[in-house]
C-alpha cells in the first residue's frame, strides 16, 4: 500500500509505502499530521500509523483490541488519538492512545439491555469525547466520555422525541 503526496500542480511530492494492512480511516490533527488506522483482522489487532504534517513516518504500531471488534472509527487530537469499534450487538469499544502510540486506557462501553451501533465520534476542545451511535430501538445516543476514559453524561433521544424536537424546529418564530 502507498500513500502519495501531490503538490499544487499535481506532481508527486511524496511516495510512502506502507505496511500490507489495509486502511480503514485516516485522521487529521492540525499541524500534527496524519493518522492511519488499520482494518481489525480476526484476532483484534489493528495497524496504527502516525505521520508528521510532511507525511513522513513518525511511528507505526500494531495494537490490539478485544477479538471480534470491527467498523473501528478514529478522531485525532493534540495529545490523544480515540479509537472506537463495534464489539457486538450491545457493546462498544474504545480507547485513547498518546501521542507515541501507547494505549492510555480501554473500555467497553454497554447500555442495559439495549444494542448498540456506533456511529461517530466527536472530540471537543478540552480532548474530552463524544460517543454517538443508534441503539436497536429506534433511538440515538449520545455518551460523554473523559480524557481519563470515565464515562460522564449519557443522553439517548428516542425517533418520537427526535420527531417532535425537528417539528419544532421547522415552526417559524414570531
Amino acid at each position: 500500500k502507498a500513500l502519495i503526496r501531490r503538490n499544487g500542480r499535481g506532481n508527486i511530492e511524496r511516495d510512502l509505502q506502507l505496511s500490507d494492512h489495509t486502511i480503514n480511516r485516516i485522521a487529521h490533527a492540525d499541524q500534527m499530521g496524519l493518522t492511519l488506522l488499520g482494518m481489525a483482522n480476526a484476532t483484534g489487532q489493528f495497524s496504527l500509523t502516525r505521520l508528521n504534517s510532511n507525511t513522513s513516518l513518525k511511528w507505526s504500531k500494531l495494537l490490539t483490541a478485544p477479538t471480534g471488534v470491527i467498523d473501528l472509527n478514529i478522531q485525532s487530537a493534540p495529545s490523544q488519538i480515540i479509537i472506537a469499534g463495534q464489539l457486538n450487538d450491545q457493546s462498544i469499544w474504545i480507547c485513547s492512545v498518546d501521542s507515541i502510540g501507547s494505549i492510555n486506557w480501554a473500555q467497553t462501553l454497554s447500555l442495559a439491555n439495549k444494542d448498540l451501533t456506533l456511529a461517530d465520534i466527536l472530540i471537543q476542545d478540552d480532548e474530552s469525547c463524544w460517543l454517538l451511535g443508534n441503539t436497536g430501538e429506534q433511538a440515538i445516543f449520545i455518551q460523554e466520555v473523559h480524557t481519563n476514559g470515565s464515562l460522564g453524561e449519557s443522553i439517548e433521544l428516542s425517533s418520537s422525541t427526535l420527531s417532535s424536537i425537528q417539528a419544532q424546529a421547522l415552526i417559524p418564530e414570531e
